[in-house]
């Protein structure tokens, strides 16, 4: 699988004819023109999103038409990263604009970021929009799924303006636990392999299969298991005859519920926020677009045979992790032995690309929505994902690395002001979503100067964002990403940690350097090795931009 290492994202520009609503009684409260008010903002994050969107070059077979049309409209940031590529510390990070080296916390016990000491009295961007005249509304994952707060969200209309609760379903089921988060049962259709001598835990994690595979587990009696067919969803039971006859998933309900919002009236400028559950795991989807990609003809990724082998032993041997600890491995070898490696990697992609295509038709939805709304001319859209994922690269299929299809996001901003059109391959990261949008919208540019005072971490890009110059830009020149350390994760929920016990990544716009807890290196130079297959760490020709970097790293987070 060619890789191009880059990534960019849409948005619509329409001119809306405007005018103003009277209450029929006249004496109603008057709408203000969309014109003459702050921006509104739709911001819309998808769970696991790596470069496989067909404008990004990511995988040549991928059928993004609606993130098509929103990159050639929007401002891409080709060289975006997440600041720490794990669900829960990356959204902690980027909605309170704090890095992790800041708050404390990086992740590895999975603990509600509210529980942090910094985090607790910081205001996510949310809170901070509320707090500025903004009606806030958001549906699915937002914040990390454990993590969802119902306080932060406005109502409509005397309705919770929370719309769709996060969910990965809809999951197959025996009849016995139903638990919508955790350890899942697996589709009783996965190869038996995966069972027999494997060390795969969450053997749900692993499902690849379209919803017209329904699942059906047998009564067994002596093991206390009733039995159940079909698939399962809040805990209710989930119809599905064919794609056109059945319930809807949790990713359609979201989009219809940001569309219906759309269609309604809004007096004050309003925040909607999108969570995307998809392409995350599990892989399940409509029939129709496991259809669109056809398993003997699917591409996967370009592996190198051993290229783990000038890795830092601490990361590909030790598996010094603090989260997520040997699931990228685990999660490969399970796809190998569905199989075999061609085979199975085979199956992983075709699931993940039928995902990838059924977000991309939900993205469709809201945009088609707003385009015809009289809030298109005056509207941001910010489209992005959590993390990366990788797709067999380093003989891993999961998130939390510090290499590139880890770290690397799809980034795009658009709306009144914002160049069109345009891509730079400055160094950006998610952390930098909460002062730029202070800045297009006029908002504080210090949301806790009443709680912790702690500042925001990230730069606005408005300047990159609205001029073709980017020597004024007062951020780093690099971009910056954690993960946590087994070594360093804490051992009680709201404990903090340091930033030199766990493992850092700082991507400029030619090299990544990685240093690790041990002191390991790791130095790769993307002009000519795109894919991080050639360790430079030790390269007597690089010493000098490897010193830099790693003085970069350090001067930046331990000061």
């Amino acid at each position: 699988m060619k890789k191009l290492h880059s990534r960019c994202f849409w948005a619509p520009r329409l001119i809306i004819s405007f005018f103003l609503l009277m209450n029929l009684s006249g004496c109603g409260e008057k709408i203000v023109p969309q014109k003459d008010q702050k921006p509104n903002v739709i911001f819309i994050i998808a769970d696991d999103l790596n470069d496989a969107v067909s404008p990004l070059g990511g995988h040549p077979q991928a059928l993004t038409p609606n993130i098509d049309r929103l990159i050639k409209s929007g401002m891409c940031f080709t060289n975006a990263h997440s600041n720490n590529p794990l669900c829960g510390p990356s959204r902690a990070s980027m909605c309170s604009g704090l890095y992790p080296h800041t708050s404390g916390y990086f992740g590895g016990l999975s603990y509600d970021y509210r529980q942090n000491p910094t985090l607790k009295d910081s205001k996510t961007f949310i809170e901070h929009f509320r707090d500025n005249g903004y009606k806030v509304y958001g549906t699915g994952k937002v914040l990390h799924h454990h993590h969802q707060d119902p306080a932060l969200w406005d109502n409509f209309d005397g309705e919770n303006g929370f719309g769709i609760q996060p969910s990965f379903g809809p999951y197959a089921w025996n009849g016995v636990d139903e638990n919508e988060t955790g350890h899942r049962i697996p589709h009783p259709g996965l190869p038996k392999e995966l069972y027999e001598n494997s060390q795969v835990g969450n053997y749900a994690d692993v499902t690849v299969a379209s919803l017209g595979n329904v699942p059906e587990y047998k009564p067994d009696p002596a093991n206390g298991i009733p039995g159940y067919k079909g698939w399962r969803l809040y805990k209710k039971p989930f119809r599905y005859v064919n794609d056109d006859d059945r319930d809807l998933m949790p990713d359609e309900l979201s989009a219809n519920w940001a569309v219906k919002l759309l269609q309604k009236e809004h007096k004050k400028p309003f925040f909607i926020s999108v969570g995307f559950m998809r392409p995350h795991v599990p892989h399940i989807a409509p029939q129709k677009y496991f259809d669109k990609f056809p398993i003997d003809s699917i591409q996967i990724a370009t592996i190198l045979e051993n290229d783990t082998a000038d890795c830092a032993k601490i990361l590909v041997r030790d598996f010094n992790y603090g989260a997520g600890n040997l699931d990228g491995i685990e999660n490969y070898m399970a796809a190998v032995k569905a199989g075999g490696f061609d085979a199975g990697l085979k199956r992983w992609t075709q699931a993940y690309l039928a995902c990838v295509n059924f977000v991309d038709d939900q993205l469709g939805k809201i945009l088609d929505t707003l385009e015809n709304s009289k809030y298109a001319e005056n509207t941001i859209i910010v489209f992005t994902s959590d993390h990366g994922y990788h797709m067999g690269e380093k003989s891993w299929l999961y998130k939390n690395t510090l290499w590139e299809e880890s770290t690397k996001v799809p980034f795009v901003w658009s709306g009144p002001g914002i160049r069109n059109g345009v891509k730079t391959d400055h160094p950006t990261s998610l952390i930098d979503i909460y002062p730029t949008l202070n800045d297009l919208c006029g908002l504080p540019a210090n949301p806790n100067e009443n709680t912790n005072q702690v500042p925001l971490d990230g730069s606005s890009l408005k300047q990159i964002l609205q001029k073709s110059e980017t020597k004024d830009f007062q951020g780093p020149d690099f971009a910056l990403t954690w993960v946590a350390s087994k070594t360093g994760t804490v051992k009680n929920a709201g404990d903090v940690s340091n930033a030199e016990d766990h493992h850092a990544t700082i991507r400029d716009k030619r090299f990544r350097y990685i240093l690790c807890i041990n002191g390991e290196e790791e130095l790769y130079d993307h002009q000519n090795d795109p894919f991080e297959w050639h360790n430079l760490a030790d390269n007597s020709e690089f010493q000098n931009v490897k010193n830099e970097m790693k003085n970069k790293l350090i001067g930046f987070t331990r000061q």
